[in-house]
């Protein structure tokens, strides 16, 4: 972090109001204490010092760079140049420059805090995202209109600090996937707040036609393992973003810190299509032609080899979706979720929303899998309820149930 960036601050000659969060750095960078007395210092009475005073004339401030006091380029609203004290020792001191002895010792305490400075800054910076991000989050959980669309808004708007997609390089990922495992144990209680907010249930059946209404995450998830699944295509869409939501949510709960990853550096995104498997348009090619396309795909580990065969159109790319059309059968869309170790091996993988649509139609048939690299650092799609790789499933059976 520059300077500038650390403080707010320019050298221009004129006081600069200083931050809280840079205030407080200051202030905990010397223990708490006037860099000039040693006295315990409250943050109720701390008044940040310049050494030199922005007031300097120019020729003293000529005098000080040609007794190499200080460099050409001294910034007197820089860290170095920063000290905490109490009003009475600043008030006194005025627009007095002290001598050059006394100059040295205290600008070179200055310059010996700054890295303590600007990593206690980044850090209250940091936090206050999270904090930012939590409040969005819960304000939005309080009055039940919360789904994944709006966790994953609040994330992009916070550069990944919310890290409900976790970055494990930065500090306290541990106990930020804690946070949000009692997060999600709220939300699955939450009432539903699908399709933007204004469908609040899900509707399943079972053989006998009768009807069961699911209203929150609980209720969809048990419905599910008993079996149960939707009739019409309203409610087929209506179950794919249930189970969105869901995935999502019992993903987060259950997942745990990651150590290791083939994915972070370079980091791996959707835009990466050399690491996504040719599973993933596979498993929705219909009108297999044997051997023609079982050759096909054999030689086409990745979607970016069937890109270069020219037998897939590339429609959407971001850093978190793609979405493609291919020669045969439904397109699809890969959207990444949340990425964490999801099953429990120690590795990191992505969780995404697998979604099957007709380009030109009404179809549309969801669900959350995991993207988990191979050997090869290939990400290969995993079915969640078995843990076992199903790359030529039929999209019906494992979007929506039968419809």
């Amino acid at each position: 972090m520059s300077e500038e960036t650390a403080s707010g601050l320019t050298n221009n000659g004129q006081r600069k109001a200083l931050s809280s969060e840079l205030r407080a750095a200051i202030w905990e960078a010397h223990k708490k204490r006037c860099a000039y007395t040693g006295d315990m210092l409250a943050f109720a009475e701390l008044e940040i010092d310049h050494v030199i005073p922005v007031t300097v004339s120019s020729a003293e401030l000529a005098r000080l760079v040609e007794e190499k006091i200080i460099a050409a380029d001294f910034n007197l609203n820089g860290l170095g140049n920063l000290l905490p004290t109490k009003r009475f020792p600043n008030g006194s001191k005025g627009s007095r420059v002290r001598s050059n002895n006394v100059l040295v010792h205290f600008l070179d305490l200055a310059e010996h805090s700054r890295a303590a400075i600007e990593q206690r800054l980044s850090a209250s910076l940091e936090d206050g995202k999270l904090l930012t991000a939590y409040l969005q989050l819960k304000a939005k959980a309080e009055n039940n209109s919360l789904n994944v669309e709006d966790i994953i808004d609040i994330h992009r708007q916070q550069e990944g600090m919310t890290r409900l997609r976790h970055i494990p390089e930065l500090d306290g990922s541990e106990d930020v996937t804690l946070l949000n495992a009692e997060l999600a144990r709220e939300l699955m209680l939450k009432p539903f707040a699908l399709g933007g907010g204004h469908i609040t249930e899900v509707v399943v059946q079972n053989d006998a036609d009768e009807q069961t209404i699911c209203a929150n995450c609980v209720e969809f998830i048990a419905a599910r393992e008993a079996g149960l699944w939707p009739l019409t295509q309203f409610d087929i869409n209506c179950y794919s973003m249930a189970d969105r939501n869901c995935g999502m949510l019992t993903a987060i709960e259950t997942a745990s810190f990651a150590p290791e990853s083939v994915l972070r550096y370079p980091r791996v995104t959707c835009r990466n299509l050399d690491r996504w498997s040719s599973a993933w348009v596979r498993q929705n090619w219909i009108e297999f032609d044997d051997p023609e396309d079982s050759a096909m795909f054999n030689r086409c580990a990745t979607v970016a080899d069937l890109m270069a065969e020219g037998v897939c159109a590339l429609t959407h790319q971001d850093e978190w979706r793609v979405a493609i059309e291919p020669a045969k059968g439904f397109a699809v869309s890969i959207s990444e979720l949340f990425r964490a170790d999801l099953d429990g091996d120690g590795e990191e993988e992505i969780l995404v929303f697998d979604l099957t649509y007709a380009p030109h139609g009404t179809l549309r048939a969801g669900s959350v899998r995991i993207a988990k690299p191979d050997a090869n650092g290939i990400l290969q799609p995993v079915d969640i309820d078995d843990g076992t790789a199903d790359p030529i499933a039929v999209a019906a059976s494992s979007r929506g149930g039968p419809g």
